[in-house]
């Protein structure tokens, strides 16, 4: 059931192509260990060194959501948010948003089996 409930919430990324204020997928904690135990993802995510809010925010950033919208909707401050986005780069030694929404798109791909 876990593995139907990613398939499904993959599927529906796949279908959301406006990334104006929507947000495509966000990913909880249930959802992204959904993710890192189906068998058929490759070891570069299931070992990344992001933590699992890292991932949250990262899902975010690639939906087209601002510091503060994803501050609002993670119900954090948006200093936490800054915070989370500061590691997340140095993790993956990138320095600007766009690198991150290009992260994203990879890992997303890879996820997909693309």
């Amino acid at each position: 059931m876990e593995l139907q409930r990613a398939e499904r919430l993959i599927q529906l990324a796949q279908q959301q192509r406006d990334f104006s204020r929507a947000i495509r997928i966000s990913l909880d904690e249930a959802i992204i260990q959904d993710i890192i135990d189906r068998p058929d993802v490759p070891e570069l995510i299931r070992t990344s060194p992001l933590t699992r809010r890292e991932w949250q925010i990262l899902s975010l950033i690639h939906a087209g959501l601002s510091n503060d919208q994803i501050a609002e909707h993670l119900k954090v401050a948006s200093t936490t948010v800054k915070t989370h986005i500061r590691s997340l780069y140095q993790k993956q030694n990138i320095s600007h948003r766009s690198a991150a929404i290009e992260l994203a798109k990879d890992l997303l791909s890879k996820i997909q089996g693309e």
